[in-house]
């Protein structure tokens, strides 16, 4: 009987997987990064876009040694006005957060993040996104 269970579950696995998704969906890429190092590290990484709008904004902060950090992120957009969205984050890292902010087109953005440890080590902050089309 535990065998036709494992089979029926491994069925069922396969099944979903190849039942995910199907819209193909540009996948999250890194457009920053920068890395610090020292006592009380920072790290800052910017990234200016304007003609293809990136969606899914998030910024991941890793250190060395993990560690506990404090930082923002920020996206200004300049177009038919001026809009603007931040917030702060504390925690361990790594960090993953999710900068919720949909630019509309044809405003010019920037999105700015910062991160700043705890301790002494190496900080490293990225920004990602997901080019919409």
């Amino acid at each position: 009987m535990t065998v036709v269970r494992a089979a029926a579950l491994g069925a069922c696995a396969l099944a979903l997987c190849a039942c995910g998704n199907s819209a193909h969906k540009h996948s999250t890429k890194v457009v920053a990064r920068k890395s610090a190092m020292g006592k009380h590290a920072s790290a800052t990484a910017s990234y200016t876009f304007s003609t293809r709008p990136l969606t899914d904004l998030s910024v991941r902060v890793e250190a060395r040694p993990a560690q506990r950090v404090k930082g923002g992120w920020v996206v200004s957009c300049n177009g038919q006005g001026l809009t603007r969205d931040s917030a702060d984050f504390a925690g361990r890292t790594p960090l993953d957060i999710a900068a919720r902010f949909t630019p509309q087109p044809p405003e010019t953005c920037e999105f700015v993040a910062v991160a700043t440890l705890a301790r002494s080590g190496r900080v490293r902050v990225e920004l990602r996104g997901r080019r919409s089309f």
